[in-house]
């Protein structure tokens, strides 16, 4: 359904968008997302169970997919009011409902092989690593508390719609990954008693653990039964970014399982 055109940034639905898009806060307490992007509300669309949203654009031309979805709200705005748009692909914002994650734990028993991100702060660099680990068939995704918004405008964009084909799963206690018994992979950038990607076996489940931008896991110390893995790079590079060093090694350990 095709709303009358928003002229002014007065307007309700602007003010509620404007609210949502700055304060995590307010997007917890109306359990909503958004998202930045023809794209990104695409693969929401396509792949979560919630489907109702509102769409804003200020394109002239509107995307056949959201023009014919019966589940879009659709709402015009004047160009006058495009800077919203700054951190979208320029012409479209969508409200929806946060998925509804039904995931635990717990169910780490039943899964064979799981990201698990501690600390990442970065909404880009999260986002990027949950593309990877779907590009390459790492569905399930546990992410620490401590780490940036996993359901942001920015961490969403940055996954292009990934989340929603993952299986994401809220970490509270970082010592709660000590009551499986799973191989834990932890990946560094000190070849100090560490052994080569390359040397990795994945006969039994395992865990693919990736930390802080700039400390690892250093706060992470009673983590039980760590196998500590490094990706040989050339001299004079001292380290990868964590989410080029983790398209690496999810690249790697499929290619072992396809």
């Amino acid at each position: 359904m095709i709303n009358n055109t928003i002229f002014s940034k007065s307007n309700k639905k602007i003010q509620a968008l404007n609210k949502l898009l700055k304060s995590k806060k307010e997007r917890i307490q109306n359990n909503k997302i958004i998202l930045l992007g023809e794209k990104v509300i695409n693969a929401y669309l396509e792949n979560s169970i919630e489907k109702s949203i509102e769409v804003f654009t200020c394109g002239e031309e509107i995307s056949e997919n959201i023009l014919k979805n019966s589940e879009v709200e659709l709402f015009k705005v004047d160009k006058k009011l495009k800077k919203i748009f700054d951190h979208s692909d320029g012409k479209y914002i969508g409200i929806a409902e946060k998925p509804n994650l039904s995931n635990k734990l717990s169910d780490l028993n039943n899964m064979k092989r799981v990201l698990v991100l501690l600390g990442i702060q970065d909404p880009g660099n999260l986002g990027n690593i949950i593309r990877s680990a779907i590009a390459f068939n790492f569905k399930d995704i546990v992410i620490s508390n401590d780490s940036s918004d996993v359901w942001g405008p920015k961490c969403l964009r940055g996954s292009m719609g990934a989340h929603f084909n993952a299986n994401i799963i809220n970490l509270s206690d970082v010592n709660e990954l000590n009551n499986f018994e799973l191989d834990k992979y932890l990946f560094v950038s000190s070849k100090q008693n560490s052994i080569n990607l390359s040397q990795i076996i994945t006969k039994r489940p395992y865990l693919c653990i990736f930390g802080n931008e700039t400390h690892g896991i250093t706060k992470y110390k009673n983590i039980k039964n760590l196998i500590r893995v490094t990706i040989p790079i050339n001299k004079g590079i001292e380290s990868l970014n964590v989410s080029n060093a983790c398209a690496v090694s999810l690249y790697h350990l499929n290619c072992m399982n396809t």
